[in-house]
């Protein structure tokens, strides 16, 4: 939510700026289809384009924009064709900044078949150089599917959630399975495990050994482990589980984190409830 609210006031000031960007809007799912051809006396804009600035209720007649505008939306169709041709997929427009005194060119945009608030890409242009982290955005669903499966070799899959985030890597290429992340990433996983599905014992069984996975597997970052009100399990989303993680729904957390050199730091188990619990 913390993601989609910076997204809209990033937008509300780009329109501002620019005349021309908006949030969640739609672009076409076929990236080939697109064919805009920009030249200085002659540009088509593409159906994308169009739709772009109708919902902004801007003409769709080039000629009929002002300079700023037409700049912004030739810009905005390059960077998106950009992303499109460099991983082969569709990609979904969100907003726009133009280049400015302190700010670089950025497009800000989402995977089509992804999700317009955990799937945020950003394409960058500077002096004429293009980059994106893309890459960082493909890594996360790859890293959560191995957190999962080993969560589940100690908690039934009903019992437990993983949410995860993947703020960098050092991929070169698109990631394919986790093998692919070992040693080239910083990411962290927040584990909640229903508190009638596990034991103490079990619990810190898990929380030991899932120290042990994520040196072995190189996978670099900060993890909770949370033991929370079985009751709470079903309500959890990736949308609100970080409201969470401070919630009186909690009964017990641990903080890991495995440092690039190998190091580990390990919190104190300590309890989340701001009263007296039975748990234990």
């Amino acid at each position: 939510m913390k993601t989609k609210r910076r997204i809209i006031i990033l937008c509300l000031m780009t329109i501002l700026m620019i005349g021309v960007c908006g949030c969640n809007l739609g672009t076409n799912n076929n990236p080939s289809s697109e064919n805009t051809q920009n030249t200085e006396d002659n540009v088509i804009l593409s159906e994308r384009q169009m739709k772009i600035l109708s919902e902004q209720d801007l003409s769709t007649d080039y000629d009929k924009l002002e300079k700023h505008q037409q700049e912004a939306i030739v810009a905005i169709e390059e960077l998106l064709k950009h992303l499109e041709d460099k991983y082969e997929i569709g990609f979904t427009y969100l907003g726009y900044n133009a280049e400015g005194v302190l700010e670089d060119e950025k497009l800000i945009a989402y995977p089509t078949d992804g999700d317009d608030e955990l799937d945020i890409v950003e394409a960058i242009r500077k002096s004429g150089e293009i980059t994106d982290n893309y890459i960082d955005v493909a890594a996360r669903p790859i890293l959560n599917k191995a957190a999962t499966d080993y969560t589940s070799q100690f908690v039934d899959a009903k019992d437990f959630r993983v949410y995860t985030t993947t703020p960098l890597t050092t991929i070169k290429s698109l990631p394919i399975d986790s093998s692919d992340l070992s040693g080239n990433i910083y990411g962290g996983s927040d584990i909640f495990i229903g508190a009638d599905s596990i034991k103490k014992d079990d619990f810190e069984e898990f929380t030991n050994k899932f120290g042990d996975w994520l040196k072995e597997n190189r996978f670099y970052g900060s993890n909770d482990l949370i033991l929370i009100e079985s009751s709470s399990i079903d309500y959890l989303t990736e949308y609100n589980y970080q409201d969470n993680l401070a919630s009186e729904k909690c009964l017990l957390k641990m903080y890991y984190i495995l440092h690039k050199n190998g190091d580990t730091t390990i919190s104190e188990w300590y309890y989340c409830k701001l009263y007296e619990t039975n748990f234990f």
